[in-house]
């Protein structure tokens, strides 16, 4: 990792304007760090996309928008773009939403207030539940459903990564594998004449 000098690292003359050769070295450096991997480690990037200078953006939170209905979820989009969705998720005490699935969005959910309950995997039977200041991971084409176990509305907030349509209601869960089947019984080997 590179970082900028400050003026008590250096041996240069202290009655040198100092803040002046800061800003030329920080308005020199083109480098960017960016969070890289599950460690949280950052990586130095010195090749900045054109899109360095598209300007942040603030969505306030009564500007949000109703999206993607799933029974017993309110959803609401904040940002949609190409390749990102982010918004909120609302689901009522008791509630248990229909099956579902988000494309080729990989899904983050992050719980505000509540408790929220996933059920996926093969016949739905893996169950993760998450409280306040919890993570949840729904991977790309994930079969699931939410529930809400506890006794006031659940909040999340949701963030999803890729591109198509962002929600997909289906019948059920995924399919759980079918049974392996008994081997036929052995026979005992007959003589040639049937005996």
């Amino acid at each position: 990792m590179r970082h900028l000098t400050s003026p008590t690292d250096t041996n240069k003359d202290t009655t040198k304007d100092t803040t002046k050769d800061m800003s030329k070295q920080m308005n020199k450096d083109t480098t960017r760090l960016e969070p890289w991997g599950f460690d949280g480690g950052m990586t130095e990037h010195t090749d900045l996309p054109t899109a360095a200078a598209e300007p942040c953006s603030h969505v306030a939170g009564d500007a949000l928008s109703p999206a993607d209905p799933t029974p017993g979820m309110s959803r609401q989009v904040a940002l949609h773009t190409e390749s990102m969705w982010s918004g909120t998720v609302d689901t009522v005490a008791g509630a248990v939403s229909g099956w579902h699935h988000h494309g080729d969005h990989d899904t983050t959910l992050y719980v505000v207030s509540g408790r929220m309950r996933l059920e996926s995997g093969p016949g739905g039977e893996v169950v993760v539940e998450a409280g306040p200041g919890d993570f949840l991971r729904v991977p790309a084409g994930a079969v699931h459903r939410e529930s809400n176990p506890g006794d006031g509305t659940s909040r999340a907030v949701i963030v999803r990564c890729g591109s198509g349509t962002p929600t997909v209601n289906v019948d059920g869960p995924a399919p759980a594998p079918a049974p392996a089947s008994a081997p036929a019984p052995a026979t005992a080997p007959t003589a040639a004449d049937g005996t």
